[in-house]
């Protein structure tokens, strides 16, 4: 690859990912600083439940159909603390529309606790989808995080062969990368 052309899709490539750079770089200082953990629940709204199961069902096909029921289709998570023979707790995680989710099985009722709209938690959500997953949307979101780590990888060898076609500046960018594999290194050795 020529180094005009190294140069331009080193470009071009870098600002057609920038939204996911950026959702990327503020998702990670959310989960660093906990940001996340902040978020609240709202005060629970509680509703009938025809619905029931017989004992000893599987707890994933409880969870799975009470969402369905509440129109809610995404990754959930089963707190397993929370959930025992009279009732089954769910979270639902959504960037815009997490809940927790507590079906009360002799009651016949669902009690729903939406967490309250914050940017951390809404990032820190983003930050977890997978390729891995059920849900189309979340399978296309895995796909373009993949791209975007490929992408990371031009990016550090595409600079490093721009670097070393510009002699000018061999001393300065080996300066660079020693301080920057030391502390890297010093900081790994320290985890």
């Amino acid at each position: 690859m020529t180094g005009r052309v190294l140069r331009r899709v080193h470009m071009y490539l870098g600002l057609f990912l920038c939204p996911w750079v950026l959702v990327f770089a503020l998702s990670s200082l959310a989960m660093n600083h906990k940001l996340h953990e902040r978020a609240g629940y709202r005060p629970a709204e509680e509703h009938a439940y025809s619905r029931t199961f017989e004992p000893g069902t599987d707890l994933h096909r409880i969870a799975t159909s009470v969402l369905a029921d509440l129109d809610l289709v995404g990754p959930y998570w089963i707190d397993r603390r929370r959930s025992d023979a009279r009732q089954v707790t769910v979270l639902f995680d959504s960037p815009l529309r997490a809940a927790r989710i507590t079906y009360l099985r002799d009651a016949g009722r669902v009690r729903i606790e939406r967490r309250e709209p914050r940017l951390g938690s809404a990032l820190v959500s983003l930050h977890r989808g997978g390729i891995d997953s059920e849900f189309p949307a979340h399978r296309l979101w895995g796909l373009a995080v993949d791209a975007l780590a490929a992408s990371m990888l031009f990016w550090v060898f595409s600079g490093l062969s721009m670097w070393w076609q510009v002699k000018p500046t061999w001393r300065w960018g080996f300066l660079g990368l020693a301080v920057g594999a030391g502390v890297f290194g010093t900081t790994v050795a320290f985890l």
